[in-house]
């Protein structure tokens, strides 16, 4: 049912925020309809500029959800159409971006060609600079090439202030997991402990917003003494036991033992009150705290558990939590590998996006986070 017209454009001027927003807590689908029904409410009620502005996220929500990329591009060229009649820059300087890389998918252009001024010529537009650089990104994802990952992601992150919660923000930290990630397989010493601490960082933050989790820990299995280890504070690259003298409460050791012993995932409502866990030091004193462990294995082997935690919510974590967090943990540890595991050189070659991305020129892996 349509809302009633005594209350807009206040209704669709509200839809708008909930479409920029709701990517975090609703399928994507949803939220390219919400921007759709605020622009045909705000287009009739004379706010032209409001309207505009919902072509910001649909964009990058049709990356995940489009069922191919013609449909893409038609709602970039009538974004693109839009902004013009009604003057709005900033609109149009966003949508160029896209266009731009639609062509590069399409094969009417390369990669590299264009990349660089489509960012670097909208820096006094700081989302239109930001959205240039993620979709360089994006092309550089999905055509390898390391170096312009690279430097579009590296120039990305200090924008991302620019766009607040929305959307952007996972694009631009997954594609700059994928640069560090590469950036490290090929890099040495302190250099390489640098760009993995940076990894480690950025793989905290994705799990947390895919997942929920108010914290992450990564705990390394050494089979050689054996011992679960813990990446050393800083950027050293280093491992520390977990549970020396000082570190009984730095993780779950009990969980730890029990994914180990067991093999599978796990997902706990609430360690506090589960007798298999109640009793480790680590859930001293805690409220309530909702668990997610999952096992990294490589070569049939156990490297690593990777658990996620909730202290502010009772069974907040589910099973379908566990899409999002089984590829990060198929790719193997997703900071400092572990001392008994040799140094690989193979790649977990993961796309940034899904929907119609998935159907480009490219024959890499894709996966969705918020598949």
């Amino acid at each position: 049912m349509p809302p009633s017209p005594c209350y807009e454009p206040g209704t669709s001027q509200v839809r708008r925020l909930f479409a920029n927003q709701a990517c975090w807590f609703e399928p994507i689908e949803n939220t390219v309809q919400a921007a759709q029904r605020a622009r045909e409410g705000l287009i009739p009620r004379g706010d032209l500029t409001s309207a505009g502005y919902t072509y910001h996220p649909t964009m990058y929500y049709l990356l995940e959800c489009a069922p191919t990329l013609d449909v893409f591009i038609a709602k970039v060229e009538e974004g693109l159409a839009f902004a013009r009649r009604t003057g709005n820059e900033q609109v149009s300087q966003h949508l160029d971006s896209c266009r731009w890389l639609a062509g590069v998918l399409r094969g009417e252009s390369s990669a590299a060609a264009g990349a660089a001024d489509s960012a670097d010529s909208q820096t006094d537009n700081p989302v239109a600079h930001l959205a240039g650089h993620v979709t360089g990104g994006i092309a550089a994802a999905i055509f390898d090439d390391q170096a312009a990952l690279a430097r579009h992601t590296a120039a990305a992150t200090p924008l991302l202030a620019a766009v607040g919660g929305f959307y952007p923000i996972a694009a631009a930290r997954l594609l700059r997991g994928l640069a560090l990630a590469g950036q490290a397989r090929a890099a040495d010493g302190e250099e390489r402990a640098g760009l993995l601490a940076e990894l480690e960082e950025v793989t905290r933050w994705l799990l947390g917003a895919m997942t929920g989790a108010t914290s992450v820990h990564l705990a390394l299995w050494h089979p050689g003494r054996p011992d679960w280890l813990l990446p050393a504070p800083g950027s050293s690259g280093g491992t520390v036991p977990a549970d020396g003298v000082g570190r009984e409460d730095a993780v779950p050791v009990s969980v730890l033992r029990y994914v180990q012993r067991t093999g599978e995932p796990l997902v706990v409502a609430d360690a506090v009150a589960d007798d298999r866990f109640a009793r480790d030091p680590y859930f001293a004193g805690a409220g309530c705290c909702a668990l997610l462990a999952v096992p990294v294995v490589s070569r049939g082997a156990l490297r690593a558990v990777l658990v996620l935690e909730n202290r502010l919510l009772r069974a907040a974590f589910t099973a379908d939590r566990l899409d999002p967090v089984q590829p990060t943990a198929a790719c193997g540890p997703p900071s400092r590998p572990s001392p008994a595991a040799p140094r690989s050189r193979s790649t977990c070659r993961c796309m940034p996006t899904g929907g119609c991305l998935s159907r480009s020129r490219s024959a890499h892996t894709t996966w969705s986070p918020r598949r």
